[in-house]
């Protein structure tokens, strides 16, 4: 009878620390960052030089989260990017090359709900639903004789849903990656066109939907720590 009470115990004891990153009452603090760069390259027999587009962007998203209960999180999330794009034209007989380079900059922020599946004591999956307020405001410069300079400014709300997995190297610490979500936008932004000698132009313009990426271009990488066990 005393080894039964002595093997439950132990039993018991193990089942409570087995999974111990995420259960009720533990802290989250982390977050993720996320980088893509790449260059195309177009040629064709009409022009003298190839047309290429360079591009590059960052993003990093810091959290704060509380598990409710065993493996469910609630948080606050805020994501930042920016972007980077110059494209260069093909020049062609009597036409020389141009280039036309923009920028984004943009923000969202809400909070999230997440659900972990753990596959043992160092490792697991998770699902991340996530919804709030979007902002970002862009500009392009096109250099031509007549140089073309737009502007535009975006605001809406969104929701996504994204899938990871998290591997714990230590009791308190967990590292995430990712590869994508689905989400859906809706946004209104507000364009300007100006150009030397010419009335400024301005427009409206709604957008909503719902879309996927699931790319190496969009791996994300994180890292978080879990505290107050």
């Amino acid at each position: 009878m005393k080894k039964f009470i002595c093997a439950a115990a132990l039993l018991g004891g193990t089942a409570l620390t087995t999974h111990a990153q995420t259960t009720a009452g533990t802290v989250l603090l982390g977050g993720s960052f996320g980088f893509a760069s790449g260059t195309t390259k177009n040629t064709s027999s009409f022009s003298t030089s190839a047309q290429e587009t360079k591009s590059s962007s960052y993003s990093l998203a810091p959290r704060v989260g509380y598990f409710l209960a065993d493996n469910l999180a609630v948080g606050l999330q805020l994501d930042f990017s920016r972007s980077k794009s110059k494209y260069t034209s093909a020049a062609v007989p009597n036409q020389s090359a141009y280039n036309t380079e923009s920028t984004s900059t943009g923000y969202q922020i809400g909070p999230f709900v997440r659900y972990y599946k753990m596959l043992g004591d160092k490792a697991g999956f998770y699902g991340q639903l996530m919804a709030g307020y979007s902002r970002s405001e862009g500009e392009s410069t096109t250099e031509t004789p007549f140089a073309l300079h737009s502007e535009q400014k975006s605001k809406g709300y969104y929701a996504s849903f994204t899938p990871g997995f998290v591997f714990f190297p230590t009791d308190k610490l967990g590292l995430e990656v990712s590869v994508g979500n689905l989400g859906y936008g809706s946004s209104t932004t507000e364009l300007k066109d100006s150009r030397p000698f010419s009335q400024v132009m301005t427009s409206e313009r709604k957008d909503s939907g719902f879309g996927a990426s699931f790319s190496l271009n969009a791996l994300s990488i994180g890292a978080a720590f879990y505290v107050g066990r």
